[in-house]
């Protein structure tokens, strides 16, 4: 029942009649052996005081203060068991919380480590493209402006206003506005080229002669158009001959 109610798994088991090194000698084969080892008579229990005693007091003499010392010792051990047992659960627990928190302490540390590195360089990246945008933002208006005010001076030219004797000074202010336009835009298209992508291919692409400059170039550009034409006269030379 004990076993049961505190879930040890213990067996107790009480021998009635046992002999051996540790009997107890007040029993009847402790007794015999020692009459018979010393060559003295067996004693009858009904002739023994400690038998008639024991009776009187409803068993035998010590008996009962032996079962209650044993079983008190068995039942501390199983109560110092029952600790021990409450102590190794209570020990497993804190173990357990303690590696839930050493986990969650490496997570937190990896974690903040591996953010602020992330955080720090996508900051200085922002702070690099925050600052190049504002560059190309007042670049941007810079050219914008200057475009507009040669755009508005250009426009401004009325060759049908101009005055036959002032013609020629008329023509002088008007090619030093186109100069002027000229040179702003040029400067100013090489700016934009550093801080908006593909300006640089569309400043080349305009900078580019519509029509080769070089030898080789010419020869090229000659061929693609002579070549389909000399192709057509072959053919017209050579077709007839087959036909006939």
């Amino acid at each position: 029942v004990y076993a049961d109610e505190f879930d040890l798994p213990i067996v107790t088991l009480r021998y009635f009649s046992v002999y051996g090194p540790r009997q107890r000698p007040d029993m009847g084969y402790h007794r015999f052996i020692e009459s018979i080892l010393h060559d003295e008579p067996i004693l009858k229990f009904e002739e023994s005081n400690g038998f008639r005693q024991s009776h009187s007091n409803g068993g035998f003499a010590g008996s009962p203060e032996t079962e209650d010392e044993s079983y008190g010792s068995l039942k501390r051990k199983q109560e110092e068991l029952l600790k021990l047992r409450q102590e190794l659960e209570r020990t497993e627990r804190e173990a357990s919380q303690l590696e839930t928190q050493r986990r969650k302490e490496e997570r937190f540390s990896s974690g903040r480590r591996e953010m602020t590195e992330k955080l720090s360089r996508s900051l200085v990246r922002l702070e690099r493209e925050l600052y190049n945008n504002h560059k190309a933002i007042e670049e941007i208006t810079t050219a914008r402006d200057l475009y507009q005010r040669h755009l508005d001076v250009l426009q401004s030219v009325r060759p049908e206003s101009w005055q036959r004797a002032n013609l020629d000074a008329e023509l002088e202010r008007a090619i030093g506005a186109i100069e002027d336009s000229e040179d702003v835009y040029g400067k100013t298209s090489r700016r934009l080229a550093n801080v908006i992508p593909g300006e640089a291919a569309a400043l080349e692409a305009e900078s580019r002669p519509a029509f080769p400059t070089d030898f080789m170039s010419w020869m090229f550009f000659g061929l693609a158009f002579t070549l389909p034409l000399a192709v057509i006269i072959l053919l017209a030379m050579i077709v007839p001959k087959f036909i006939h």
